[in-house]
């Protein structure tokens, strides 16, 4: 009876320590180079909130995975022979809406961007960024938000510049990535606190933001922001 009592006891410690460990972010992997899909897969096995349940080197193979295994995220490279990240985004979004794509591409073109976001996809990381921010980044989808690198904000612009030579050449030496993200996303009308939580950031950093994009630009309010945005092409909004 003891014994009995003892490991009932155990039983329902182990029970309690389950159901109060954070549950582990299921995360796909399409990447059609191997060696970087391996070191995706080290990075992530080292981080505990995160669990790889499968991988795949092309759209087709993807798709039929990840309607199968349904992770929380997956994360999906652009350019693959056959079906590409983009196609393949719109059909896994269609089996299964409750899984967020994250593209993670080498291309910092607006044509790509755009796409994927019209694929529906929760956010677009280039494979410059650090482990640290992809991984951030993978969290922030789960949790049902956008996130964006700063590399891909500051890239839309310089594209944007290229096709108006006389325009913005002062703002890519006084902003940096980061400060242009914000001035993005102040112009699609987010809040300091969903700016937050899109960059991983605290509000009183996004605040800083701000005062120092306000200082940069010369711009007196919130709202002349928005439209030297515009005037500069760093947004179309």
């Amino acid at each position: 009876i003891r014994q009995e009592a003892m490991t009932k006891t155990i039983l329902t410690r182990m029970e309690i320590k389950s159901r109060t460990q954070p549950k582990k972010i299921r995360v796909f992997i399409v990447e059609d180079h191997h060696f970087l899909r391996d070191a995706l897969k080290m990075m992530f096995n080292k981080a505990r909130s995160i669990a790889i349940v499968g991988e795949s080197d092309n759209g087709v193979d993807a798709v039929a995975r990840v309607q199968e295994l349904r992770p929380d995220v997956c994360i999906m490279d652009i350019t693959m022979k056959g079906l590409n990240g983009i196609d393949a985004t719109r059909q896994i979004l269609a089996r299964c809406p409750d899984t967020r794509v994250l593209a993670f591409s080498a291309s910092l073109r607006r044509k790509s961007f755009v796409q994927m976001m019209q694929a529906g996809a929760s956010g677009y990381m280039v494979k410059t960024c650090s482990g640290q921010e992809l991984i951030e980044a993978v969290r922030m989808v789960a949790r049902g938000k956008q996130f964006f690198s700063p590399e891909i904000v500051a890239g839309l612009f310089a594209e944007s510049t290229q096709s108006d030579p006389d325009s913005g050449h002062e703002l890519t030496r006084i902003l940096s990535p980061r400060e242009l993200t914000v001035i993005e996303l102040i112009a699609q009308g987010k809040s300091s606190k969903e700016i937050a939580d899109i960059m991983a950031l605290s509000v009183r950093t996004v605040e800083a933001f701000r005062m120092k994009i306000i200082e940069k630009t010369g711009a007196s309010s919130v709202a002349e922001i928005v439209r030297f945005a515009i005037k500069e092409g760093i947004t179309s909004l």
